[in-house]
């Protein structure tokens, strides 16, 4: 046995070691289950030597054991399940526990107290399942099978039911509340992981099977979840909150763990369709009066989405070769996710006339000379300027034809032709493309097999793809405008193998091995080799040659650049050993988690442009009025067009872009010891302990800046107020890899404590460490280059559009100039004395079971998440500087001669022969912003009260519900840069809302057995399942650069003046004094609507008063404000058919937002402008105050047919 046992440690070690040499993190977590009591006699005495055996009902596993000493038995690994526990002893009758259910990471007692007699005589009573957790302080929420399969859930993602525990809160993409949760609940979105618990989000975790399901991606600061499963592929999902086992770690304690069903002895499967359309929705609040409207009827999006699949399981058999009834069965999950989402799209694109060079449409009156004089005058580039810098040179009749370049031309060839005729001013084109589909098919199999009663391995293997396509709006050459165009993919392949070994009574060893790959794609056309001459460009010295996007100003369309792509690959290897020993009362585990990451990631790709991702696409070559305007310094409305200068190559400015690609590598290494110590029947002890090691992230090839020296001198070599300039970058090299050291101070105590103060009562708390998961995005300055430019210093443009860098563009520099690099730029490293964030988390709590199997539980839950990560500004003015009055201002901002003048030809700014002053008084003059990221330094303090009912389904009705109300206080972050100088972090209180809850359950109705066939078939056996969502609202944030006066609250409050928007402008005079004046409210022309607000009959009297440069801010980032928010329900109700035994139809509606209960986003806080204080946007003759749209998903619904066998 002992030579058995070393040889499978090696086993384990030798594949731990091929993982790690392979293939960054998260850590496996608790997901089987155990059954563990004591066997006494009927004097209490302790029973040694008793048989127990514990049988899965539906596969038959049989996992067995001998009660010890103190007449204790612990089966530490058991998968969920329903099991028959069995003891047995001699001169004892047999007893069993019949029905004892096992919920994935849960401990079962099932103690027994044996009877005098003959063994051949058994005793079997149904366990009556404790509704009470009497074996720790942990705190939990569980959603059974049924529960997740029949619960509304909107995408049927089961990761996303973690937004229905006990203090989650769902912040991704708006939430449910204010965000359109259709777009981010379905499987392949990624953002399930992205919810905030114990009041910090970013570091909950999600499990598959116990393995790592949260890979980072694309440099995004966060996690995604990875292959999401289909519910009918379900066991349960489990959403553990607290951290009193040393086990759980590697992130904020939070960790969301879905469970993927096993076979069972008889085959099952269902196959299913479910369905959306737009007809089965509600249309947003916004477009409601006007859906019917004769002229442009706002009526619903085109939506349509399905999800088709399958599900099989049952026991492996191979007729005349293998039964594999009681010891081997599988389980098989499909499903294809298909959808087309709308995405409407209208934009101005020029006319057929322009493109030819004829822009008279903008004129409604010529002179003689062809020059206009009622409308809009093109003036030539090139022309001279006279004394006022006005060009004196004009298009004559507004034609240009004669000038167009190639070039121009080219890039013109890329829009389409207007779609409304006639239009001369705003929108002439209107898409017919309306939606963009995404098709994601899942493939999910797991295998069980038991090698008799001592051995039992089981392993899962999961794949899936999103493949998505975002329309070119019907822009004709294949290149649509910005934020469009491009396709999406994020795929996932992995596994896991779990091996659970029976060595003896008292000691059990389990082995796991998993394996994620996430490769995620972002890329839009033109991205690699790119034919520039199509366009009249000239490619020399281009070392990335990819579309240049265009921006154009005065509402035309922009064209996406092809270099604002984002492509990343995260391949997560994870290994857990836990070897479980009974000794007496004791329950020892000693165990080892380890991950290793590797993680790929270039965003964005280089090339033309300067691109953050869709939505914010930036393109690289900029058009405006700027050189067919009159003036080129002073834009006029009566002068200059955009397109024209496109069609004449005069760019504004232009950007080219080298991005470095990373290569990271990430290692995670946790052992730990728990102890589980049963004092007697009614107290039970957790102690544990664990360490964390997560190593910095190192690059392959050492593309990592790793400080920042404040006390170099820096080789500029000039003095700036009679000191020479300091500061410079460090890099990581082959003999210092990592860009900050390694903590090795990680020490995580744990220790819990559960109670049974009465048979229906049970008291508990605990106090525990765990350090967070971390997501750095490596700095890497040096290896990216950007060249830019404006492309004019007077009149006339520097170069032309078919030869934009002459020159050629700069390339990296990577490490090589050391102090000198990136200098007159804005530059980051990481935070030199970086540790691992940390929470100090504690719980106290009492758990009651009332009759009919209700179950309350009331918890106070603290949690000191300190050592969080703060970005800050270490490159600011010294504190004397700031809260001096206005004189000091302006002092400040006047401008001196530059001691740097012709060193920093980089940046603009500082290169000049004057500067302004406030800029040689930064510590470090020569660069911009020197951000240390990362710092160790922020906390967020976090006090909840959580109260949970339960009950399980009894009588055809179940039902749980929690509510949390909490509060935390931020210190995370500067209110300023006086706060930066004096090293002053904030104390505000987190705006998310401090009262939350959900309430879910199922109604079965009878079936009415004794009714007529009609009313069984229509009343009779419909299941009713809801959940509802409540919240309080987010704080709405301060206006900024303000201090606040007075009071800001509104009294007539509304939708459309969430707060009193009077306030004061502070104006610095010449003299140094300040005046304050009241701003007030104005109404267009016609008085109907304002076009600014701010003090009036409703706001009287200032709340605010704007800063002058230099002060310091006193109040907090948020009004005690909050934004008005109403609850959600979402209604499923579904009704199954008997078509033979063992066989039946099922029908099921379900409704997302049933009530269509709309609500919206935070008011705009700007002051002073035409919607402050407002939902919606700025008013108009037909709407004074604007129009709020809805910003959650109106009513959904969805309908789904479904065979079961």
């Amino acid at each position: 046995m002992q030579s058995r046992f070393i040889n499978r440690i090696s086993c384990f070690t030798a594949v731990l070691a091929l993982i790690f040499g392979l293939t960054l993190t998260a850590s496996a977590q608790r997901y089987l289950g155990g059954i563990q009591g004591e066997v006494t006699d009927p004097t209490g005495a302790k029973v040694a030597g008793a048989t127990i055996v514990a049988e899965e009902t539906s596969t038959h596993f049989k996992t067995s054991g001998v009660s010890n000493g103190a007449g204790a038995y612990n089966f530490p690994a058991l998968n969920p399940g329903t099991y028959k526990v069995t003891a047995t002893a001699p001169t004892f009758k047999t007893e069993n526990r019949q029905d004892v259910v096992l919920t994935a990471g849960q401990v079962q007692t099932v103690d027994f107290a044996l009877t005098v007699g003959a063994a051949s005589e058994t005793i079997s009573v149904t366990a009556e399942n404790s509704l009470l957790d009497t074996g720790s302080a942990n705190i939990a929420t569980t959603l059974s099978t049924q529960e997740v399969t029949d619960l509304p859930n909107e995408g049927r993602n089961p990761f996303v039911m973690a937004t229905l525990a006990a203090g989650v809160l769902n912040g991704g993409s708006g939430g449910y509340f204010q965000g359109k949760s259709s777009q981010f609940t379905n499987p392949f979105s990624g953002v399930a992981v992205q919810i905030v618990s114990a009041g910090n989000g970013g570091h909950n975790r999600l499990t598959l099977n116990g393995i790592p399901d949260d890979p980072a991606e694309r440099f995004s600061g966060s996690s995604y979840s990875g292959f999401v499963p289909s519910p009918e592929a379900v066991e349960e999902v489990k959403v553990q909150t607290s951290i009193f086992d040393a086990q759980v770690g590697h992130g904020n304690g939070t960790v969301t763990n879905t469970v993927v069903r096993t076979g069972t002895n008889k085959l099952h499967g269902a196959a299913y369709y479910v369905f959306q359309n737009t007809y089965l929705n509600a249309n947003t609040s916004e477009k409601v009066p006007t859906q019917y409207a004769a002229v442009n009827p706002t009526r619903r999006n085109n939506d349509q989405l399905s999800q088709t699949g399958f599900v099989v399981d049952g026991p492996v058999v191979i007729p005349h070769l293998y039964n594999g009834r009681d010891k081997t069965f599988f389980m098989v999950a499909f499903e294809r996710y298909a959808s087309h989402t709308a995405i409407n799209y209208s934009t101005k694109v020029p006319t057929a006339a322009e493109l030819g060079g004829d822009f008279s449409a903008l004129c409604t009156a010529f002179d003689g000379t062809g020059r206009c004089t009622n409308g809009i005058q093109l003036f030539d580039p090139n022309s001279p300027v006279d004394i006022n810098g006005n060009r004196t040179a004009f298009f004559a009749n507004n034609n240009i034809a004669s000038r167009i370049t190639a070039s121009g031309k080219a890039f013109a060839s890329y829009f389409p032709a207007p779609s409304i005729a006639g239009v001369t001013t705003g929108t002439n084109y209107i898409s017919t493309q309306t939606s963009y589909p995404s098709t994601y098919p899942s493939f999910i199999v797991r295998m069980d097999h038991a090698i008799g009663q001592k051995n039992k391995i089981n392993g899962i293997f999961f794949r899936s793809g999103l493949t998505q396509s975002y329309p070119l709006q019907g822009f004709p050459k294949g290149i649509g405008p910005g934020g469009y165009g491009y396709s999406v993919y994020r795929n996932n392949r992995g596994g896991s193998v779990d091996d659970v070994h029976q060595f003896s009574s008292s000691m059990v060893l389990d082995s796991r091995f998993g394996l994620l790959y996430h490769p995620f794609g972002l890329a839009y056309p033109g991205n690699s080799n790119f034919d520039l001459s199509t366009l009249g460009i000239s490619g020399t010295n281009l070392p990335y040659k990819s579309f240049p996007g265009l921006s154009i100003t005065d509402g035309y369309a922009t064209l996406a650049a092809g270099a604002g792509g984002q492509v990343s690959e995260n391949t997560t290897g994870s290994i857990e050993e836990i070897l479980t020993k009974t000794l007496g009362s004791h329950t020892l585990r000693l165990g080892f988690e380890g991950n290793l990451i590797r993680y790929n990631v270039q965003n964005p790709q280089s090339g033309f442009g300067n691109t953050s991702g869709p939505s914010g696409n930036q393109s690289s070559i900029a058009f405006d009025r700027r050189f067919t305007q009159q003036n080129y310094n002073v834009g006029d409305a009566n002068s200059g067009d955009p397109i024209a200068a496109l069609l004449l190559g005069t760019f504004s400015s232009i950007s080219y872009n080298i991005t470095p690609a990373y290569a990271l590598q990430q290692i995670y290494a946790a052992p730990f010891v728990q102890d589980d110590w049963r004092v007697n029947s009614k107290l039970t002890v957790n102690l544990g302990f664990r360490w964390d090691y997560e190593s910095p992230f190192t690059e392959r090839y050492n593309k990592m800046v790793s400080n920042f020296c404040t006390t170099c001198a820096n080789p500029l070599g000039i003095a700036v107020n009679g000191q020479a300039v300091k500061g410079g970058l460090q890099f990581t090299s082959s003999s210092n890899r990592f860009p900050y050291p390694r903590d090795l101070n990680n020490f995580q105590p744990r220790i819990g404590a559960a109670y049974q103060a009465a048979p229906g009562t049970v008291v508990r708390a605990g106090f525990g460490i765990i350090y967070f998961n971390t997501l750095e995005t490596p700095i890497g300055t040096g290896f990216s280059q950007t060249t830019s430019y404006n492309n004019y210093t007077a009149n006339t443009p520097l170069n032309t559009l078919s030869n934009p860098f002459p020159n050629g563009v700069a390339l990296p520099t990577g490490s090589s100039l050391g102090l000198s690099t990136a200098l007159g730029q804005s530059v980051s490293f990481v935070d030199p004395n970086h540790v691992q964030p940390k929470s100090a988390q504690y719980s106290a709590s009492v758990q009651q079971q009332f009759p009919g199997s209700l179950t309350l539980q009331i918890a106070y839950v603290g949690a000191r998440p300190t050592r969080l990560e703060v970005n800050h500004n270490i490159n600011v003015l010294p504190a004397q500087y700031y809260n001096q009055g206005g004189a000091m201002a302006n002092t400040l901002n006047a401008t001196v001669a530059n001691p740097m003048a012709g060193a920093l030809p980089q940046q603009p700014s500082l290169n000049g022969a004057t500067i302004q002053r406030n800029l040689l008084l930064l510590p470090f003059p020569e660069f911009g912003s020197v951000t240390e990221q990362y710092s160790s330094i922020g906390s967020a303090p976090y006090n909840a009260l959580q109260i949970q009912v339960s009950r399980p389904m009894r009588h055809g009705f179940s039902l749980q519900g929690n509510f949390t109300w909490d509060k935390v206080m931020l210190h995370n972050g500067f209110l300023d840069n006086y706060a930066l100088a004096v090293g002053k972090l904030y104390s505000v209180q987190d705006n998310n809302p401090t009262m939350f809850g959900n309430i879910f359950g199922t109604y079965q109705l009878p079936r009415f057995a004794g009714k007529p066939y009609i009313e069984r078939l229509l009343l009779g056996g419909w299941s009713l399942n809801s959940v509802i969502r409540l919240a309080n609202g987010p704080l709405i944030a301060a206006p900024s650069n303000v201090d606040i006066i007075g009071d800001y609250h509104q009294p007539d409050k509304n939708l459309y003046r969430q707060f009193n928007t009077c306030y004061q402008q502070s104006t610095v005079l010449g003299s140094g004094a300040v005046t304050v004046a009241n701003v007030n409210t104005t109404l267009d022309p016609s008085g109907t609507y304002a076009t600014k607000v701010g003090c009036d009959s409703r706001s009287p009297n200032p709340a605010f008063r704007t800063r002058i440069p230099y002060t310091s801010q006193s109040n907090s980032n948020y009004l005690n404000i909050r934004q008005p928010i109403k609850p959600l329900a979402d209604l499923s109700m579904f009704k199954k058919f008997i078509l033979r035994e063992g066989t039946s139809f099922e029908i099921r509606g379900e409704f997302f937002n049933i009530l269509n209960t709309p609500n919206w986003g935070g008011p705009s806080t700007s002051l002073g402008v035409a919607n402050s204080a407002s939902a919606a946007g700025g008013g108009s003759l037909a709407t004074p105050n604007g129009i709020a749209s809805q910003a959650n998903d109106a009513r959904i619904g969805q309908l789904t047919a479904r065979i079961n066998f």
